[in-house]
């Protein structure tokens, strides 16, 4: 059997009101587990500092619990502009629309996902909240020589409060269900474990109008038995994981260009060359002179004359066709 799988491939038999309530309930604590995960110190979690990249910070850490002794856990910090209503919004997908540009910014490494329970359906009156149970597949980071993963997962977005701080969190943890079995000799997926990832958005307690943002991994990605597996072939292993691991921390960067794409497709754009090119000599941003090799442009939310360099293209939902934006 081959990828995507059937929309009726997993017969879900319904829950119970006690079943539908306790993972209700699991998800609640998974969601909070999370965020306990991200606190640098006096969490479960032993942080240490990976890399510093200037505005992103990445920590590899070590799990308090001995059961999960193959799994990696890291985590990146950054800050950005925006409110807590901006990330939720960014995270909706209860329309075609909003589901089909989460799995564009997010879903780059999906090949497949199917919902098979609905806990707590998101709504327009409470979109803050939301649980579901999902089956999802991930490409491979080297198709030649590691196997496609899947994992059965609980999400959750979740509102909090932290010392007096706004928070909002979206995770998945891996949870077993008879509906969902492994699919590796039928499709040659290996199961992975999750043992509970997710962003943490919380608001700046020293910057009005900024957010600190979290991202925590914690998987196991299983595969072979260490017991038959050489030094090396684990060393390769771990520089592999460490590779995956770091790239999906650094995609927390990304979420500043989204918010700010979505504010922009929000805005009004002014019409093409507000200011003309023979008023400006240098770039209104980074007062650059225009030459031959350095050209005049126009941003299409303010009108000035910017370089090409600051004026990047934006993807933005409108109406009228996608135009470039400054930011």
């Amino acid at each position: 059997m081959k990828l995507p799988l059937p929309a009726d491939f997993f017969q879900c038999p319904a829950l119970s009101p006690h079943d539908t309530k306790c993972l209700t309930n699991q998800a609640t604590a998974s969601a909070m587990a999370v965020v306990n995960k991200t606190q640098l110190q006096g969490g479960p979690i032993a942080w240490s500092l990976r890399s510093n990249e200037g505005d992103l910070q990445i920590f590899k850490g070590i799990h308090e619990n001995s059961n999960e002794a193959n799994a990696f856990v890291y985590m990146s910090i950054t800050e950005v502009t925006g409110t807590i209503e901006e990330v939720v919004e960014l995270f909706q997908t209860r329309t075609t629309a909003q589901a089909k540009q989460f799995t564009t910014r997010f879903g780059k490494q999906l090949v497949d996902a199917i919902k098979l329970y609905s806990l707590v359906p998101a709504s327009a009156d409470n979109p803050m909240e939301m649980a579901d149970i999902t089956w999802r597949a991930y490409k491979s980071p080297m198709s030649f020589f590691v196997a496609k993963r899947d994992a059965c997962l609980l999400e959750v977005n979740h509102a909090f409060q932290l010392n007096a701080r706004r928070g909002w969190v979206v995770s998945t943890e891996s949870v077993a269900l008879p509906c969902c079995p492994d699919l590796q000799d039928l499709v040659g997926l290996v199961r992975m474990h999750n043992f509970g990832s997710g962003h943490v958005f919380l608001e700046s307690d020293c910057r009005p109008g900024c957010l600190e943002i979290r991202y925590v991994a914690h998987v196991d990605f299983r595969g072979a038995s260490f017991d038959y597996v050489s030094d090396a072939m684990l060393k390769r292993r771990a520089w592999l994981s460490d590779l995956n691991m770091t790239k999906r921390c650094r995609n927390l960067k990304c979420i500043d260009q989204f918010l700010r794409e979505d504010r922009l497709s929000r805005e009004s754009a002014v019409p093409a060359r507000h200011v003309p090119h023979n008023l400006r000599v240098q770039c209104h941003l980074c007062d650059t002179h225009f030459g031959w090799t350095n050209t005049k442009t126009n941003c299409f939310k303010c009108g000035e004359v910017v370089c090409k360099s600051c004026n990047p293209y934006w993807s933005v939902t409108r109406p009228e066709r996608r135009r470039d934006f400054t930011p």
